[in-house]
């Protein structure tokens, strides 16, 4: 992800940044695979024959491909043997964390078919949460119960004979959408670039200084890149700038 700071004179400073990738967003919530793309994957109330009605999104998210936290929040259970999160319905990784929306609501999101799920503790906005097991096609199960704790009888419920029982659950895009996150969309950015006004060079080198940094927590400063004219100049490592 690049964004663009100031720009001076014809000359821009850009920062290329992020985490392995860019995450999408959903109303002040990091997507839970890193994007909005679900694939066509069984939705909310969805039908499978022989099982029911579905309580969930289902999310395409390759095998092995992380999954993250939506905001700040906690992991409350943590299983590697649930009945049906494994490939072919077998035993399984599946996780429960509890998060706040913005207005204040409570709900627990139930993250299915992990390898390597998040044991019990608090969690930070993209935090990963796990990565998506071999179940064919691979995705994650992402499903939503409004209030401060979960499904009493079953929190790793998927699925439901009838749609006038839903055990508490709720569609979890709608209500993602309906009550906002506290960020976490993308890279906040700070900055500012200076070079000389009159455009005079030091041994023939136009000096430049200036300061940048990223304010929402959840990326880092990868790159910095110099355009004039809207040509790239030069792309230096962040690690190899320095202070002063």
């Amino acid at each position: 992800m690049r964004m663009q700071v100031l720009g001076v004179s014809g000359l821009l400073l850009f920062l290329t940044a992020g985490q392995a990738i860019a995450l999408d967003s959903i109303n002040g919530w990091i997507a839970p695979t890193g994007s909005n793309d679900y694939g066509g994957y069984l939705g909310w109330l969805g039908y499978v024959s022989g099982t029911g009605y579905h309580l969930a999104q289902d999310m395409q998210n390759g095998n092995g491909s992380p999954v993250y936290a939506i905001g700040d929040g906690e992991v409350i259970l943590s299983r590697t043997d649930v009945g049906g999160y494994g490939p072919g319905w077998t035993k399984g990784g599946a996780l429960v964390a509890r998060f706040q929306a913005s207005d204040g609501n409570w709900f627990t999101a139930l993250y299915g078919h992990l390898n390597s799920p998040h044991g019990a503790g608090s969690v930070a906005a993209g935090e990963v949460l796990g990565y998506s097991n071999a179940w064919s096609p691979p995705h994650l199960h992402f499903g939503i119960h409004p209030g401060y704790d979960p499904e009493p009888t079953n929190p790793w419920r998927g699925y439901t004979s009838s749609k006038t029982v839903l055990y508490g659950f709720t569609d979890p895009i709608a209500f993602l959408n309906a009550h906002s996150g506290s960020g976490g969309g993308g890279p906040v950015w700070e900055g500012h670039l200076d070079s000389p006004a009159d455009g005079s060079t030091v041994g023939g080198i136009i000096p430049i200084s200036g300061w940048a940094k990223e304010t929402s927590g959840h990326y880092t400063i990868q790159a910095i890149e110099i355009l004039i004219n809207g040509n790239l100049a030069t792309s230096i490592p962040y690690s190899g700038l320095t202070n002063g």
